[in-house]
């Protein structure tokens, strides 16, 4: 999915304005969906692929139901509305769980349908660009879909319950082992590429993320 941003002229007018428009969010939850997704997609993440096999030998028959029946929350990406951290400053992997908790809500249940909604229907034609699609390419698949868009639908509050009941078994099972080690990764590389749009400019940190799907 594309995103373009564009910056009001008072934003672009010097260096000092557009830096203060630039922030950094630290969400624990954020890296345990993406464990997830590496979980069910484990032949796109090599580097990764010694953890995998030794998670999988401690997920449960129901945390494997799950991983398939939450798949849309994390296969290419995870919905902002799942993800409190990006909007307030979290510390822990609890404490974004629990303003997750409150967002659950029947009122914002439309708004988490439309938002699977949408990677459901749109994520092949938008995910994977027409010249990736060789041999980096050729034995993914989307899973397929799952009860979720109509039981959010029909009782989004017994997806909820599901949603909290698995995230914190699967913290506690899998994710917890790893998440201080990611928890430094994550720290340090927010104070290295502070220190770098502080010394360096705007320009040089946007090119320090070394990703060919940013066009600056």
């Amino acid at each position: 999915m594309g995103i373009e941003i564009i910056f009001p002229p008072y934003i672009a007018n010097n260096k000092e304005t557009l830096l203060q428009r630039i922030q950094f969010s630290f969400s624990p939850l954020n890296e345990m969906f993406r464990s997830m997704h590496v979980l069910n997609n484990p032949k796109h993440h090599g580097i990764h692929l010694p953890w995998v096999i030794e998670a999988k030998k401690n997920l449960t028959s129901d945390m494997q139901k799950d991983l398939q029946y939450f798949n849309l929350c994390f296969e290419l990406g995870v919905p902002p509305t799942l993800l409190p951290g990006i909007y307030k400053s979290v510390f822990t992997i609890e404490e974004e769980i629990e303003l997750l908790a409150k967002k659950l809500t029947v009122k914002n249940a439309r708004k988490i349908l439309h938002e699977l909604t949408l990677v459901f229907e749109h994520r092949e034609n938008r995910f994977i660009p027409s010249l990736a699609k060789g041999i980096e390419w050729t034995d993914f698949s989307f899973s397929n879909k799952s009860d979720i868009l109509e039981d959010l639908k029909r009782r989004p509050i017994f997806v909820f319950r599901r949603l909290l009941n698995f995230l914190t078994d699967y913290y506690q099972t899998i994710f917890s082992a790893i998440w201080e080690d990611l928890k430094s990764e994550l720290l340090n590389e927010i104070v290295e590429q502070t220190t770098l749009l502080k010394t360096k400019g705007f320009s040089a940190f946007i090119a320090s993320l070394s990703s060919e799907r940013i066009s600056w």
